[in-house]
């Protein structure tokens, strides 16, 4: 990064402030100028001195008006460019504006005011502005920032998670009992602080209290609804506390939810959550299925069997699973299987992740997690053992189970998200990295991985007017990086730059 300045073949244009002292300047003397012939008339010999001081005091006046200009005036970069807080100088953009990689380069990406107000093609003729600060990105990929829409804000997650490049993230569902007597109260006030322009955390969208029904968890975080009724009263509270979601609960009865998906559709808010019976939900009107287990209740051999069971996913039958992900890609329902907190343990990067968990929390970075936080990071993360032989079958069953039907899922079109649970078991920021690499794992594009920590959930969130992709009049949350993650996912690891609203928030 270095700082901008005029180059020699760019002469600096004078800024509006130049233009308004010089008018003003060019007034004052026409006044005086008026002033003075009016006198002239009274004597020749006091007319020809009065013109005489005209001349000398308006000249004076002159001067100082063109010595003003000349320290207002700026380099402003070619006319009609905009004005430009930072500038990427080159870099091939991965914008993530299409279904499948389109990679291309560019002359620059302008920023100011923390929007993208320009990207300016490699061919044109355009020249890019200067501006306090900028990058050379030369070859580098130019991509949106992440977005992990499954997070539970902890201490210690905010700073770990820009790092690793994760500019958004959304609370779904804040701490309970551990973190005081108001759930509410405790995202609000974390949610202020990390929103705050010059923070050192991701912007952070949040969901408040979870909603059950009357038979539902008891728990300080969660309401259990106790009718119909109030449905839309209590999103309306949610709302005023600033929530930019509904997040439901499993014990929902089918009445319930649909009356909470027609609510929450009036108001524009996304609807995530939990579900007994992934089929159940789409029927009226879900369009997020969290976990892998609903999904394998709904196409199990034995829908009976399966409903009794906390993870049924070695009991898929293929033979439904088909029609179903056609229902799913119909109905545009995003699917959030959170690989990591579910499978990690069984994938053959268990043992390499658990030993890089134990190296990371030793490091500044991860300095304000807590300890008992800490060690609930590690324990989630450690490679499964200690199994008998009939549990291990049945887990390493229902991975494969899951693997191949999100790769399928993935193929036919399907929305996949990248999102982690990361804060409440999983480790903050590299964790998405991770999500992507088991997606890829199971045969999911590299692409597609990127497109479910960028696109895909901008749009599930409702925020695809401001987030997950590269375009003009967006947020300036931008990465550098050295490869293209679309060939290769671990190189969504190799990051250069993070930018979070057009700030530079890592850099070499």
């Amino acid at each position: 990064m270095k700082v901008g300045r005029c180059p020699k073949s760019q002469p600096a244009d004078p800024q509006p402030a130049t233009i308004v002292a010089l008018t003003v300047g060019v007034n004052v003397i026409m006044i005086r100028v008026a002033q003075k012939s009016r006198r002239t008339g009274r004597s020749k010999r006091k007319g020809v001195d009065t013109m005489r001081s005209w001349k000398e005091n308006g000249m004076r006046v002159l001067m100082l008006v063109l010595f003003a200009a000349l320290l207002v005036t700026g380099c402003s970069g070619p006319a009609g460019s905009p004005a430009a807080d930072l500038v990427i100088r080159g870099g091939q953009l991965l914008d993530m504006t299409s279904d499948e990689p389109r990679l291309r380069p560019i002359k620059g990406l302008v920023v100011s005011g923390g929007k993208i107000v320009r990207i300016i093609a490699a061919d044109s003729s355009e020249e890019l502005p200067n501006a306090p600060e900028v990058i050379e990105a030369g070859t580098n990929i130019v991509m949106p920032g992440l977005i992990d829409a499954h997070i539970h804000f902890r201490l210690g997650v905010p700073e770990p998670a820009l790092h690793y490049g994760v500019t958004t993230v959304m609370d779904t569902g804040p701490c309970g009992a551990p973190c005081g007597d108001d759930p509410n109260a405790f995202i609000i006030g974390h949610a202020k602080t990390v929103n705050a322009p010059d923070a050192d955390g991701p912007t952070m969208y949040y969901t408040g209290n979870k909603l059950d029904g009357p038979d539902g968890i008891e728990a300080l975080e969660i309401y259990r609804l106790q009718s119909l009724e109030e449905i839309p009263e209590k999103i309306d509270e949610l709302v005023q506390l600033g929530a930019s979601g509904i997040k439901v609960e499993e014990n929902l009865p089918p009445e319930y939810r649909r009356k909470i998906m027609e609510e929450a559709n009036r108001r524009g808010l996304p609807v995530v959550g939990h579900s007994r019976d992934a089929r159940e939900s789409i029927s009226v009107g879900m369009k997020f299925i969290e976990h892998m287990n609903p999904i394998a209740r709904s196409v199990a051999t034995d829908l009976e069997k399966a409903a009794k069971e906390a993870d049924p996913s070695d009991q898929m039958d293929f033979s439904k699973v088909e029609e179903f992900i056609q229902l799913m890609v119909e109905e545009e329902v995003y699917l959030n299987p959170t690989l990591l907190g579910r499978y990690g343990a069984m994938s053959p990067w268990a043992q390499e992740f658990y030993e890089e968990d134990q190296q990371l929390l030793e490091t500044e970075l991860f300095a304000k997690v807590p300890k008992e936080i800490a060690a609930r990071y590690l324990d989630r993360g450690r490679p499964a053992r200690d199994m008998s032989p009939e549990e291990k079958a049945k887990r390493e069953k229902g991975y494969a189970n899951v693997q191949r039907f999100i790769r399928e899922f993935s193929e036919q079109g399907g929305l996949l998200l990248a999102a982690t649970d990361m804060g409440n078991s999983r480790m903050p920021g590299i964790a998405i990295h991770r999500e992507m690499q088991l997606f890829v794992d199971a045969g999911v594009a590299s692409y597609k991985a990127l497109l479910g920590a960028t696109r895909y959930p901008a749009e599930m969130m409702k925020k695809a007017d401001l987030i997950g992709t590269l375009e003009e009049g967006k947020q300036a949350d931008i990465l550098v990086l050295g490869s293209n993650p679309a060939d290769d996912i671990a190189a969504s690891k190799d990051l250069r730059y993070v930018i979070r609203k057009g700030k530079i928030v890592r850099a070499p």
